[in-house]
C-alpha cells in the first residue's frame, strides 16, 4: 500500500511538471531528467538491498561458529535438575531434561545461554544451572573475546563497504553530470556552483531540492522562487532559467 501512495505522489508530481514544462522540447528534455533521477534511486536501493543480504549471510555464518565454539567443547556438571531448549528464548520448545550431577558438553554460547550437548540432543540451557569451573571460564572468555573481535572486524567490514558504495555512487554521478552537460559544467555541479542561466535542473543536481518553493506568474511565462534557508541562500528562475539569486552569507 504504501509503495502504491508513493509512486501515485510521484506520477502527480510528474505530471504537473510536465504539464507546466511548455515547449514539446521542454518536456522532453523534463521527463528525462526525471527518468535519469529515477534510475539513479533505482540503483542506489538495489546496491542497498545487495549489502544487506551479503551482511544477513556473513552475520548468520558467523554466528554459527560462535555458538560452536570453533569446533571445541568443554565437559561440565549440572548444578541442578534443567532443561534443554531449541533456542534462546524462554517459551521455546524443550528438546531435553537433565539431572543434578549429569554431565553435559558445552559448545558455545549465546544471549545468556549456553548451547550443551546432551548425547545426540543439542540445544540452550542456563548458566546458572552449570556448575562452575576454571576450564569452563577460561572457554567462556576466550568466547567473548572472539565475538568481540568479529564484531569489529564485521564493523570495519561494513564501514569498507560503506565507503566502497559512496565512492561508486559519486563515480556514477560524475559520469552521468559530464555525459548530460559536458565536462565543464558537469564539474561545476559536482562542486555544489550556481550561476545565472543554468537551469532549474542544473541547480537541483548541484544544490539539492530546495526546502521550499514559491511559483508566480511573470511576463511571457512563470516564475520559481527556491529557498534554501540553512544556507541562506534563494534562487530565483524564469521560465526554468536562473535569473538572479540572493545569499546572504
Amino acid at each position: 500500500m504504501r509503495k502504491i501512495f508513493y509512486l501515485s505522489i510521484t506520477t502527480v508530481f510528474i505530471f504537473a511538471a510536465f504539464a507546466q514544462s511548455g515547449s514539446e522540447q521542454n518536456k522532453l528534455d523534463k521527463l528525462n531528467s526525471y527518468k535519469i533521477r529515477l534510475i539513479n534511486e533505482i540503483n542506489i536501493k538495489s546496491d542497498s538491498l545487495k549489502l544487506i543480504n551479503r551482511l544477513i549471510d556473513e552475520i548468520g555464518g558467523r554466528e554459527l561458529i560462535g555458538q560452536a565454539g570453533g569446533g571445541r567443547e568443554i565437559k561440565v556438571k549440572a548444578a541442578t535438575l534443567g532443561y534443554i531448549k531449541k533456542d534462546t528464548d524462554t517459551y521455546s520448545a524443550v528438546l531435553a531434561e537433565y539431572g543434578k550431577g549429569e554431565e553435559l558438553s558445552v559448545l558455545g554460547y549465546k544471549e545468556g545461554k549456553l548451547l550443551v550437548r546432551k548425547g545426540k540432543v543439542t540445544g540452550y540451557t542456563l548458566e546458572q544451572n552449570i556448575l562452575k569451573n576454571p576450564d569452563l571460564k577460561i572457554f567462556l572468555d576466550d568466547l567473548a573475546r572472539k565475538e568481540e573481535e568479529l564484531k569489529r572486524d564485521e564493523e570495519a567490514r561494513i564501514a569498507k563497504i560503506e565507503e566502497e558504495r559512496k565512492a561508486r555512487k559519486e563515480l556514477e554521478r560524475r559520469k552521468l553530470l559530464i555525459s548530460r552537460y559536458g565536462q565543464d559544467i558537469g564539474e561545476k555541479l559536482l562542486k555544489g556552483y550556481y550561476w545565472i542561466g543554468m537551469t532549474d535542473d542544473m541547480a537541483a543536481e548541484s544544490l539539492g531540492a530546495p526546502d521550499s518553493k514559491s511559483r508566480s506568474i511573470v511576463p511571457g511565462g512563470s516564475a520559481e522562487q527556491w529557498n534554501y534557508p540553512r544556507n541562506s541562500l534563494y534562487l530565483h528562475f524564469e521560465n526554468g532559467v536562473l535569473k538572479k539569486y540572493q545569499n546572504s552569507k
